[in-house]
């Protein structure tokens, strides 16, 4: 939840003071969480890229634990 109000406040400037009126204010904040929902919605729909984020490889210790865990 941290994260969404730090988003909320610096990336799309909820509490700069450029907003003014509870009506808008809470407008604004609803059009900005359902863009939020929707944007999580897709994502966990869509398909995951299995693979690696980096080049490194495995140590031999490291592999040797990786195998028995899943066997």
């Amino acid at each position: 939840m941290e994260r969404v109000n730090a988003r909320l406040k610096v990336f799309w400037g909820a509490d700069d003071g450029n907003i003014t009126g509870a009506r808008r204010f809470h407008a604004y904040l609803g059009a900005v969480l359902i863009v939020h929902a929707g944007f999580a919605t897709l994502l966990a729909t869509s398909p995951r890229w299995e693979g690696t984020l980096s080049k490194m490889r495995l140590s031999p210790v490291a592999k040797m634990l990786r195998a028995q865990l899943h066997d």
